[in-house]
């Protein structure tokens, strides 16, 4: 007996399509949030390759509103909660605040790889990634004389680092530390260079770099799963928050010369993924509110335009720099010819 096939009615057709089409993409962890469009022409970009040593193939002229950069990225919660705590309300009197600024996926972790290429990268839920033939603002920023770290709670200290090859943990997780909330160690380039990942070190070296003056332009500053919120709650991140910046923000000459960026990874359950970001920093207007669209790959291009670097990819060649919270206009962004 042959099987018989019977047309389906178009009703029929499209509600399959639906399920199939929901079933690959619950199957990721690409999550769309509500992007605005491009605002740059992205397409007009040449963007830095593996096979140029990911080195910018124009330069650019600096912005230069501050030295370095602090960025601090706590987890999964919605707008509208975050800026009922204390705290975080406090530092929107501080600094500059963001009130329709967005996460870019769900769950986090392609969040955090967005954040240092520019890209979307999907992944599986959270199952870690390695990444090949993947440039990031790191590689950017040494071909360009300039120094980056990422501080992580409960990654090894020097000494235990020997148990690992080329001295680089590339375990998933260790205690409350995870790998999925310190972006840099995705890269193959790293894991398999002792140097590069040299730059990913404990969070206590944090205190000793700042009181030797030695931090560098960038610097990602990953909490613990106590410390971020994600195992815990956002009373006890803005506690520890709070106790963590008191002596930055206390610090007239420090904070002259640096911003920090307190954001989120993703919302928690809201639709848009409507997140919490505040700039903080003695060139940053206080109280200044921002209520244009801006997400994360929208600080990645403010951080390469201040430093004269060219985009990544088309996330970050496509996000507008973020322009009106400084106490004085910049420069500007003029792109040279390259030599």
């Amino acid at each position: 007996m042959t099987a018989k096939s019977f047309p389906l009615k178009p009703g029929v057709r499209r509600a399959l399509l639906g399920i199939v089409l929901l079933f690959c993409f619950e199957s990721g962890s690409i999550a769309g949030s509500k992007r605005a469009p491009a605002l740059m022409d992205a397409a007009s970009r040449t963007y830095p390759a593996v096979q140029s040593d990911c080195r910018c193939p124009t330069f650019f002229s600096p912005t230069d509103h501050f030295e370095r950069v602090l960025i601090i990225v706590l987890e999964n919660c919605d707008y509208k909660v975050a800026i009922e705590n204390g705290y975080l309300r406090r530092l929107m009197e501080r600094g500059a605040y963001f009130t329709n600024f967005h996460g870019l996926f769900h769950p986090s972790y392609s969040n955090y790889l967005a954040m240092v290429t520019g890209k979307e990268i999907v992944t599986h839920h959270d199952r870690q990634v390695d990444l090949q033939n993947v440039c990031s603002i790191a590689d950017l920023l040494v071909s360009q004389g300039l120094d980056w770290k990422n501080y992580a709670q409960g990654y090894p200290e020097p000494e235990e680092l020997d148990a690992f090859s080329n001295r680089c943990a590339t375990k998933n997780r260790i205690g409350n530390y995870v790998r999925r909330h310190v972006p840099f160690m995705s890269f193959s380039s790293v894991q398999e260079d002792e140097e590069k990942c040299s730059h990913i070190v404990a969070a206590g070296r944090f205190d000793v770099d700042r009181r030797r003056e030695t931090l560098p332009a960038y610097a990602l500053y990953s909490p613990d799963l106590i410390n971020d919120g994600h195992d815990t709650s956002l009373a006890m991140a803005s506690k520890w928050l709070e106790g963590f910046l008191a002596p930055l923000l206390g610090d007239a000459e420090f904070m002259k010369k640096t911003l920090i960026v307190v954001t989120f990874d993703e919302s928690h359950d809201n639709a848009d993924n409507r997140i919490y970001t505040v700039f903080l920093g003695g060139m940053v207007q206080a109280g200044k509110e921002v209520d244009h669209y801006c997400d994360h790959f929208s600080v990645l291009r403010t951080i390469e335009e201040n430093f004269g670097l060219c985009s990544l990819g088309e996330g970050d060649g496509g996000a507008k720099p973020i322009t009106e919270v400084w106490k004085e206009t910049g420069a500007g962004l003029h792109s040279v010819r390259t030599p």
